[in-house]
């Protein structure tokens, strides 16, 4: 288990830079920016050099990356129900989530920042877990024809 884990951990390093890469440009457009910003200033008070502050957040973003990946390893436990599976993932993902974002500056620690953040994850965990439902509900669909052809012929 502890391969799969280090894999999938390094597996999604690059997914979590493309995430965060994206997620900061959209952010920047939303908010009118004429000139692009990693990171918030979350920094500035501790880090002079731009290019510290490019390595970090970089890092962190790589690190949601690498948690996503890791924490679906949650779903591959058998003796669990599935209710059981998305309870765990949930609270271990969102956890751990909301610490990387807020040193990444995407929200202030306050009341409304956390709510906010965390209204904004559940509707986005949601869609996901949407998604996979629909996608298992078309395999078992068809698996169903395919062994239903397979019987008729």
């Amino acid at each position: 288990m502890s391969k799969r884990i280090m894999y999938r951990f390094f597996l999604g390093m690059p997914f979590g830079v493309t995430y965060g890469l994206v997620i900061s440009i959209v952010y920047a457009y939303l908010n009118n920016q004429t000139f692009y910003q990693m990171a918030t200033n979350r920094f500035d008070d501790y880090i002079s050099n731009p290019l510290d502050v490019l390595v970090i957040t970089v890092i962190l973003w790589a690190l949601l990356g690498s948690l996503f990946f890791v924490t679906a390893l949650i779903f591959t436990v058998e003796r669990w129900s599935l209710v059981k599976k998305i309870i765990i993932h949930f609270f271990v993902t969102v956890s751990i989530f909301m610490i990387i974002a807020y040193a990444l500056g995407w929200y202030l620690l306050n009341i409304e920042g956390v709510l906010t953040e965390i209204i904004i994850f559940v509707i986005i965990y949601a869609l996901f877990l949407i998604n996979d439902m629909i996608q298992s509900k078309r395999n078992v669909a068809a698996i169903n024809n395919k062994i239903k052809n397979k019987n008729n012929h």
